[in-house]
């Protein structure tokens, strides 16, 4: 399912979340490090990938330490931040973006790639074009 949301030029955007909507959003809970390591270890021992009977994984040679996981250095990258005009910005909070009142002027899309699959291009091309119609106006 595909949702299109369109923000009016100049709207102000002020109004709270209803209890419900808060209801659907992301939940706050993160898990600790250490719980996230155990769940993916977990996975990759019940996949047991190094099993004989693994025909696939033995015949390209693929084997996976499922002892322990590789460190590699990595970097955390900044938090994306939205323009919400010429001297502001809007930084995503938990899976939200708190637009506080601020105005906005909407972009023109200027270049636009949509990629189907499916299986019956032509049975789906009608909601396709309409999808693509919408989507610009």
């Amino acid at each position: 399912p595909v949702e299109i949301r369109r923000i009016k030029a100049w709207q102000v955007y002020d109004k709270l979340l209803s209890k419900v909507q808060e209801g659907q959003g992301p939940r706050k809970y993160i898990p600790q490090p250490n719980e996230r390591y155990d769940a993916i270890m977990n996975v990759i021992r019940q996949c047991d990938y190094n099993l004989t009977s693994n025909r696939l994984c033995r015949e390209v040679g693929f084997q996976i330490d499922d002892k322990e996981m590789l460190q590699v250095n990595a970097r955390l990258l900044s938090q994306p931040q939205i323009q919400t005009g010429p001297n502001s910005t809007a930084n995503i909070r938990i899976g939200r973006i708190p637009l506080d009142g601020h105005l906005f002027t909407p972009k023109p899309i200027s270049k636009l790639a949509i990629t189907y699959f499916g299986t019956n291009s032509k049975q789906d091309n009608g909601t396709m074009d309409t999808f693509i119609q919408t989507l610009l106006n």
